[in-house]
């Protein structure tokens, strides 16, 4: 009986185990870069979300400032007696200033318009 050859025996082996391992390495590699790219795109989308959140915040703070003002300006007494006298001068002379202040804080207000009950552009 002929002897086995050993030796080509375990080069064989050794070379399936480092095969395997081979393998192995690979694809957890490749599942760890594949679950490392999903978790960047998924923090990415959450921190869009909350810049988002965070901006409409802003926004709608700046809005409700801004039209509480307006309306505190537009309930002045005496402006709501200079347009049921139609006085467009006196309506300038008390607006301008408070207008004026507006502007400096916001320098994107560009028009305040008055309309009379019917629709009538007025100043």
């Amino acid at each position: 009986m002929k002897r086995p050859d050993t030796l080509s025996l375990r080069r064989s082996v050794a070379l399936s185990i480092i095969a395997a391992m081979l393998a192995v390495i690979v694809g957890i590699a490749t599942a760890t870069a594949m679950i490392q790219h999903d978790r960047q795109k998924q923090m990415g989308a959450e921190y869009k979300k909350q810049i988002d959140k965070g901006i409409d915040h802003v926004i709608k703070h700046y809005e409700k400032d801004y039209s509480y003002r307006l309306k505190a300006l537009t309930r002045m007494p005496s402006l709501v007696e200079l347009l049921k006298q139609r006085d467009r001068a006196g309506m300038m002379a008390l607006l301008k200033p408070q207008w004026d202040k507006l502007i400096m804080e916001e320098p994107n207000f560009s028009i305040l318009h008055i309309h009379l009950a019917d629709g009538t552009s007025f100043l």
